[in-house]
């Protein structure tokens, strides 16, 4: 009988049935992805345990480039753990309406971009109903509340004063 024949990268591996063929080929394509795998890097060891690309040096370059009514956005998600209504939002930024909060919520996005976090892990938006009322609700990311919060503990030591990151 002749012998089944496999041939892998520089390899020629002879099986006796077409059984240990197919027992084969899933055990070599698992080879294949464990070699294509990159090893970890620097990069992947920036990341924090929970799988965001949010640590303290972004969290730092990423608040140092917010200003105005971006800033007071996010820093009222990062006070407010459980979370603020759109219409909360809205009133601490002095915007007028739900239109002018999604450009400081896309500024926010777009920022995050340029520090190269992830833009969709800033915040979390939830419908919620109120009553009659069907709004918003926005928390900020874990990623980002984590980077921020050991950002906050590095600059205020032990005296544990400031509320936002780096007021």
């Amino acid at each position: 009988m002749n012998p089944f024949r496999v041939h892998y990268a520089d390899l020629i591996i002879e099986c006796a049935s077409a059984e240990d063929v197919a027992l084969l080929v899933p055990l070599l394509s698992q080879a294949v992805r464990a070699v294509e795998k990159p090893s970890a890097s620097t990069n992947e060891r920036e990341f924090l345990p929970n799988g965001s690309r949010w640590n303290e040096r972004r969290a730092r370059e990423y608040y140092g480039r917010l200003e105005g009514k971006r800033r007071q956005v996010l820093d009222a998600l990062y006070d407010h753990p459980d979370g603020r209504l759109q219409r909360q939002l809205q009133e601490t930024a002095g915007l007028q309406n739900g239109m002018e909060l999604g450009g400081v919520l896309a500024a926010l996005t777009k920022q995050a971009k340029k520090v190269a976090a992830d833009p969709t892990d800033v915040f979390t938006k939830h419908p919620v109903s109120i009553g009659e009322e069907q709004t918003y609700e926005y928390r900020l990311s874990p990623g980002l509340r984590q980077a921020l919060q050991s950002l906050k503990k590095a600059k205020e030591g032990t005296n544990g004063i400031a509320q936002t990151p780096l007021a």
